[in-house]
């Protein structure tokens, strides 16, 4: 019978994120990697909100708002690396490679490039106002409208994919890459030793007995019947 560990917590989890940094090996449970998402929705969302509110703030508001834009830039790269970690720990924990996440990184890096050359060829990148006289960056006649249109093909069935896994149960057995980080035996296995030691016990009670029982028996048949002295 399966043994549950209690389920991760909302602050527990965004410590086990950032103290598993650069940790790519191991599992990682469904409550783990949904509650860090959650806290990454929350601090990306609460500045966006405050930077918003700043544009409207005369003066100095503009420039708190700049800050805080490059304050979430700097955030999403401080994340970067322990997300792949935690989404592939996750994938780990299904019995997955980190084949897929790797993927999903390269084709976002390759989207993004495909992006600013595409911007860079049509001239946009400096000249801001060339976005009037031009249709698109991707026109249809472009070649990277064709590459760019193929990438987020792909990046977005590798998403669909990676999002079905995350709401995923953990294996509930171990695998190569460690024990389940949701479920043990070890309760059954605990059990199932206490019943060995007490059955050797047994065992060795019996056997220590036995010679007794042989000896008890061996006396009584070399046991020399007395003569009654009044017999005769």
């Amino acid at each position: 019978m399966m043994h549950e560990f209690p389920r991760v917590g909302f602050v527990e989890a965004f410590k086990l994120f950032w103290t598993n940094y650069v940790n790519f090996k191991g599992r990682s449970r469904r409550s783990e990697y949904w509650w860090v998402a959650l806290w990454h929705m929350i601090i990306t969302v609460s500045i966006s909100l405050i930077a918003v509110i700043m544009i409207f703030v005369p003066k100095i508001g503009p420039f708190i708002a700049l800050l805080l834009w490059l304050l979430i830039g700097l955030y999403s790269l401080a994340v970067l690396i322990p997300n792949l970690a935690l989404l592939v720990r996750r994938f780990h924990d299904r019995s997955m490679s980190m084949l897929i996440p790797i993927l999903g990184l390269v084709l976002s890096i390759i989207y993004n490039v495909v992006y600013f050359i595409g911007m860079w060829d049509s001239g946009i990148l400096f000249s801001p106002e060339a976005v009037e006289e031009s249709s698109s960056v991707f026109s249809a006649d472009s070649g990277w409208f064709i590459v760019a249109g193929i990438v987020i093909v792909i990046l977005f069935i590798v998403q669909i994919i990676t999002f079905i896994i995350t709401l995923l149960d953990s294996k509930k057995e171990a695998n190569q890459y460690g024990p389940s980080p949701k479920y043990t035996e070890q309760a059954t296995q605990s059990n199932n030793h206490h019943d060995e030691i007490t059955t050797e016990n047994t065992a060795l009670l019996d056997k220590d007995a036995k010679p007794l029982t042989d000896l008890d028996e061996l006396e009584s048949q070399h046991r020399k019947p007395q003569d009654d002295p009044y017999k005769y």
